[in-house]
This record gives structure tokens, C-alpha cells and sequence, in this order.
């Protein structure tokens, strides 16, 4: 096991060509996010050259053992704390398949609370986030975190909306602003969607105010939530827990945005295959 590093997970668009959806986001959180860690000052283009040589040389071997399919890639950034040089450090990249997308709309449960640090993607975070996995149903496909005042700021791999009075409401301050959230609103500044960057109270969903939810990730892009679960803390869910349920009709502004995003990925894509 590798020791504590920045990560970032990010996602091929198409079959083969080695696009990356928002190739530049991934590049620059890798650096940000090794700086902040280690308080050192790594040369950007040195470790945004490394990191996207990685992904390519790596995706070049992946196709030519696996063939053709989408892929889910993970670049961890680690350093050695005793080391003092700026020009060591390490990528790794690791390779696999892209996972099936659930069916649409999906259940989630709401658990456990908003990270400290949230804007960087510690690899200490995947290790935190396995207790919780261990409680989630087997058939709710995330979970969301809840910060002290009652607000649901995000999934554990996720960025999280809810629709409440025909505006969208996502969380802005600390979340780990994904890339796919980056193509959504910008989505709703196009299509005059209103959009309000405040993480929705578990109060008002409770009371039944919300319209719609929704969860979005590299590998779930943009998906509607179904019915959200609120189990006792530290307990698996059952019958007895409060829970709400949404019905989308044909058109409606979820399904709207689920099929936008689905067809603008390829746009927001950039190969690591050479000149590809």
C-alpha cells in the first residue's frame, strides 16, 4: 500500500483515443493539492508533464492488453516527507474499467459528517470513507455527508443537488468541487437554469420542500436521485427511517440536465495519446 498522497480519479470519454474528461482540472488539483499537502512547492509544469505522461504511457499499455472500452484512471501524487527536494516526487496511475452506470434515478442515504478539508483529495479520505461503506445498503448508490448546521453538502464520491422552488442548490465552500459539477453549472448559466451555491438543509427535505435531488461524479456524471434514506447515526437503514421519494416526469429538469451533461463529455474531453 502506498503512503498518504493527493489524489484525483478521473475518467476516458468514447472507447479508445485515451480522451480524459477535463483533462486540466485533473492536472492542476494534482499539483494544488500536492503543494497544499506536503507545504513544499513543486515545479508545476515538471508535475504536470510527469502526471499526464503517466496517464498516457499507462492508457497506451491498458488498450493494449484489455482493448478498447472506457476507463476509470486514479493518479496519486505522494513525496517523501524527509526529502527536501522539490524536484522529488512520484505519480502512480492506476487503471481499470469503467464502471456500468447505474439505472436512473438511483437512492442514496444521508451518514456521516462534512470532511475538514474537503478541497483536498487526501488518500486518508478513501480510508475514513470505508466505515461508513459498511453500513450503506446494498441498494442506495451513495451516501451524503452532512456539515454541523444540518446542511447536505455532498456525497462521499460525489458533488450533490437538490431542486428546491425550481432553482438548483449545490454546496460551493467545503466541498471538493468536482469536474463534472464544473460542466452542470455550467449548463445552468447557458440555459438560464437559476442556481443558488448553498448546500440544501436535511430540515427542508424533511418537510417535504425539495422537488428533486441528484448526485454527480466522474462516473456516474449527472444522475437524479429517487428516494433519500435517513437511518439512526452509525446504524444500518431500515423501514422505520425517515425517507423521502421524487418522481421525474419526461422533461423535467433533472432528466433535462442528466441527458445535457451525457452529451457535452465529449466536448469537455482532451486525449493523452501523443497528438491524438
Amino acid at each position: 500500500e502506498r503512503g498518504r498522497g493527493a489524489y484525483t480519479t478521473a475518467r476516458t470519454v468514447g472507447i479508445s483515443g485515451g480522451k480524459v474528461f477535463d483533462l486540466d482540472s485533473h492536472l492542476n488539483r494534482t499539483i494544488d493539492n500536492l503543494n497544499a499537502m506536503a507545504s513544499r512547492h513543486f515545479n508545476r509544469e515538471s508535475v504536470v508533464e510527469t502526471t499526464r505522461r503517466a496517464m498516457g504511457d499507462g492508457l497506451s499499455k491498458y488498450y493494449e492488453k484489455f482493448g478498447p472500452g472506457e476507463v476509470k484512471l486514479t493518479v496519486l501524487a505522494t513525496w517523501q516527507e524527509n526529502d527536501n527536494n522539490d524536484d522529488h516526487f512520484n505519480v502512480a496511475c492506476h487503471f481499470a474499467p469503467m464502471p456500468r452506470a447505474p439505472d436512473s434515478p438511483v437512492d442514496v442515504e444521508v451518514r456521516g459528517r462534512a470532511r475538514e478539508n474537503a478541497l483536498i483529495k487526501d488518500s486518508e479520505w478513501v480510508k475514513e470513507r470505508r466505515r461508513f461503506e459498511a453500513l450503506v445498503s446494498p441498494t442506495a448508490n451513495e451516501f451524503l455527508l452532512q456539515s454541523s448546521d444540518g446542511g447536505l453538502t455532498e456525497g462521499s464520491q460525489s458533488n450533490f443537488y437538490a431542486l428546491v422552488d425550481g432553482k438548483l442548490f449545490t454546496a460551493e465552500k467545503g466541498v471538493l468541487l468536482g469536474t463534472v459539477r464544473r460542466l452542470v453549472l455550467d449548463v445552468c448559466e447557458r440555459e438560464g437554469i437559476p442556481v443558488v451555491l448553498e448546500a440544501p438543509s436535511l430540515e427542508s427535505l424533511l418537510k417535504g420542500e425539495w422537488e428533486g435531488a441528484a448526485v454527480s461524479s466522474t462516473s456516474r456524471l449527472f444522475l437524479p436521485v429517487k428516494r433519500i434514506v435517513v437511518p439512526k447515526e452509525n446504524q444500518v437503514a431500515s423501514e422505520l427511517d425517515p425517507s423521502i421519494e421524487f418522481e421525474y416526469q419526461p422533461g423535467s429538469l433533472m432528466a433535462f440536465l442528466h441527458d445535457r451533461v451525457e452529451q457535452e463529455v465529449d466536448a469537455w474531453s482532451t486525449s493523452v495519446l501523443g497528438n491524438k
